[in-house]
């Protein structure tokens, strides 16, 4: 069992093939187990499965989306990114105003991540994250600025203090029960 963060360094993420590893699977966020449960096997078809694993067991599991997806930014939050003190993409340092005039931005989505229960609170999944953004910046192929996720975010959980620990950033005004996408630069290598 994981003792600290000295043992995230033992963390092993491997691309799923099998999938009967996700039938013993819980993270204890009922809405989150149902959809690893019945519809996550459904989804592989747009998505890439990772588990994280610690030895043989299975911590932690997310999914990366295969293809582009298109991040909205409501006019505020391109303010504040344009004007304010948070970090620019690259892709707007060389495209100058005609990147803050675009109306959607190509981005990849971390459509999952859950951390087995009971080991929440470790660290695994900021873990997870800046794992996930590291390998993002530092592949050549990869073009796009924004790594974005859906927050889940209803009556009985939210993750939105979570995603905000990670540095994201809401895309629109939080309202309360509903998923906030929120959005993280993927820093370009060597920046």
């Amino acid at each position: 069992m994981l003792s600290g963060n000295s043992s995230l360094k033992d963390l092993t993420f491997e691309r799923a093939t099998d999938l009967s590893a996700l039938h013993s699977f819980k993270c204890g966020q009922e809405e989150v187990d149902h959809i690893i449960q019945d519809e996550l096997p459904y989804t592989l078809t747009t998505n890439d499965l990772y588990m994280v694993k610690y030895g043989d067991e299975v911590v932690a599991l997310f999914c990366l989306q295969k293809d582009t997806h298109c991040l909205f930014l409501s006019d505020s939050a391109k303010k504040n990114m344009h004007m304010g003190s948070k970090p620019k993409p690259d892709s707007a340092r060389r495209e100058g105003e005609a990147f803050w005039e675009r109306f959607y931005y190509d981005s990849r989505e971390l459509t999952l991540l859950a951390v087995k229960e009971g080991l929440r609170g470790q660290h695994l999944g900021s873990f997870i994250v800046e794992s996930v953004v590291e390998k993002l910046a530092n592949d050549p192929d990869e073009k796009h600025d924004f790594l974005i996720v859906r927050a889940l975010n209803t009556k009985q959980y939210t993750a939105v203090p979570f995603y905000k620990k990670c540095h994201f950033y809401a895309a629109a005004n939080e309202i309360p029960g509903q998923n906030l996408m929120m959005y993280r630069i993927i820093p370009k290598a060597g920046e």
